[in-house]
């Protein structure tokens, strides 16, 4: 047991501080220091302020020389010693090595981004498989001038080939056994006389009057488009209404009109073309 330096309290063994005061105990209370002076008769020591020796009474002279007790210095306080605790002794648990963690979260990751990487591909090539062919559109081109009517021709409709599908081409079945019959009676009616075949009909050959007025139709229809060719700034196709008008009529002021302008016009913008 201890007491304390402070308190004078009972403390356990090896207690740094004081359970009652809170002192350290290992650093002991200075004591107050009092100047005191010497009688030079007996040693004795007395107050400062005495004029006489309490022990032999001799008179103290004002050059008496006090001597001053030095102050004691404390003792330095000793650095603690960190205090390790016991292992404690598990009863039935052996310690066993960590298991590394990183290897398999790494194996399980690149083995799901593989079954994802096999899915998507395996998707991709399904689709590509079963997507259907583009229809390719045909485009129709426009009509030739040069195919009109030209002076004293008529215009007829040409009909497309007609092709048979391949359903509808009949197939002759082999021949049946011949079977022989005996001969039968076989009366012989007189003969008729023959029908008279109807006369084929004439169709009348088309006047003059309607090839000028079919003509004159096709000429205003192939200017029409020249005018929309001008107006769209397509010089050729509106040169080539012109001269489909000059072939059907070559005295055609309308149709001469129109090849001086788109060819002007055309000469224009290809100059600026090359100027640029």
């Amino acid at each position: 047991m201890m007491k304390c330096p402070h308190c004078s309290a009972v403390n356990k063994d090896g207690a740094k501080f004081c359970a009652s005061c809170g002192g350290n105990m290992l650093v002991a209370p200075v004591q107050a220091v009092m100047a005191t002076k010497v009688c030079e008769k007996c040693d004795h020591a007395c107050k400062l302020d005495a004029k006489f020796c309490p022990k032999c009474g001799a008179t103290f002279n004002s050059s008496v020389i006090v001597e001053p007790i030095p102050e004691p210095t404390p003792e330095p306080t000793p650095e603690p010693t960190p205090v390790t605790p016991a292992p404690t002794a598990s009863v039935g648990v052996t310690t066993r090595t960590a298991f590394p963690v990183l290897p398999v979260v790494l194996g399980v990751t690149t083995l799901l981004v593989l079954i994802a990487a096999g899915a998507i591909y395996l998707m991709n090539s399904t689709a590509n498989m079963v997507k259907p062919q583009p229809v390719v559109a045909v485009k129709a081109f426009p009509a030739v001038p040069e195919a009109l009517p030209r002076l004293g021709e008529k215009q007829a409709d040409v009909a497309p080939p007609v092709v048979a599908p391949a359903s509808a081409v009949e197939v002759t079945p082999p021949p049946a056994p011949v079977v022989v019959a005996p001969p039968a009676i076989v009366s012989i009616a007189p003969p008729r006389a023959a029908s008279a075949k109807p006369a084929p009909v004439s169709t009348p050959a088309p006047s003059v009057d309607d090839r000028s007025k079919s003509m004159q139709v096709a000429i205003d229809t192939t200017l029409d488009e020249g005018d929309k060719c001008m107006a769209r700034k397509k010089y050729d196709c509106a040169i080539g209404s012109a001269n489909t008008v000059l072939r059907l009529d070559a005295g055609n002021v309308r149709g001469m009109d129109m090849k001086r302008k788109a060819k002007e016009a055309q000469d224009k913008a290809l100059s600026q073309i090359d100027i640029q």
